[in-house]
């Protein structure tokens, strides 16, 4: 059971890291053998994340534009006890960010087998590396994530296997994006009887159990548009696009 909890906790960091306020579900089993993993060599690079904007963010942008639309006579200047400021002065400076969000960059380099990649997610001194494999499933591509060998201890394994985190990769404009399987989907589905694929519960936590050939089927269910899909996937950032050469650390 100690192999299960530490192994349930570890995988969540990844999506920590990338600023993300929801966990990764967990799987025991990939989604496929070695040799149906598929290249995509449009992923290879030097990737940033642009993150999604905070909700204080958006009601701060919603309340400098209610601003700048006012009457006239709100733009009138108002005392206080520092000095004059203007309604609108007031809105442009609520949109001012408070502070300077860490980028979070992807580095996805190519393994000699085909389709499999060394993924390393970087935000600030914090670097986490993946061994990943692209499927092709149902119309859509996917990329099934492990943290590599070398930072796990016996301890930190699902049966002495590492567990995996499903990412469904989306093509956008200028670069793509990744959006991964959550595990407050997969708890409600599991809660109302809807998790119509093998999983087990750790201390609360669900814990897909799988096979390659069931996972497959299942990600062909939700993999498309609708709100049950929407529900499903969890977006790393507003997309990932080409990132300078150089890393601001």
């Amino acid at each position: 059971m100690m192999r299960w909890r530490t192994g349930v906790i570890l995988l969540a960091a990844i999506v920590v890291l990338a600023a993300c306020k929801e966990k990764a579900a967990l799987s025991i089993h990939g989604l496929g053998s070695d040799d149906q993993a598929v290249a995509g060599p449009d992923l290879v690079g030097h990737w940033e994340v642009i993150p999604l904007p905070r909700k204080e963010d958006s009601a701060k942008e919603n309340g400098a534009k209610t601003a700048a639309q006012a009457p006239a006579q709100n733009d009138a200047k108002t005392s206080s006890p520092n000095g004059t400021q203007t309604a609108k002065e007031n809105g442009q400076q609520a949109t001012k960010p408070r502070h300077k969000e860490i980028p979070v960059y992807l580095d996805v380099t190519p393994e000699k087998k085909k389709g499999h990649y060394h993924v390393a997610i970087t935000q600030g001194r914090r670097v986490r590396e993946l061994e990943a494999r692209l499927f092709h499933i149902a119309g859509h591509r996917y990329l099934d994530c492990v943290e590599e060998d070398k930072y796990l201890k016996d301890e930190e394994r699902l049966y002495y296997e590492a567990p995996h985190t499903i990412f469904k990769v989306e093509k956008v404009d200028g670069g793509f994006n990744l959006a991964y399987l959550t595990e407050s989907w997969v708890d409600n589905q599991r809660t109302h009887g809807r998790l119509l694929v093998n999983h087990t519960s750790v201390n609360g936590t669900p814990v897909l159990t799988a096979s390659p050939e069931e996972l497959q089927a299942f990600l062909s269910k939700y993999a498309d548009v609708g709100q049950a899909a929407t529900d499903a996937w969890e977006p790393l950032g507003q997309k990932i696009v080409p990132a300078e050469k150089e890393q601001s650390q």
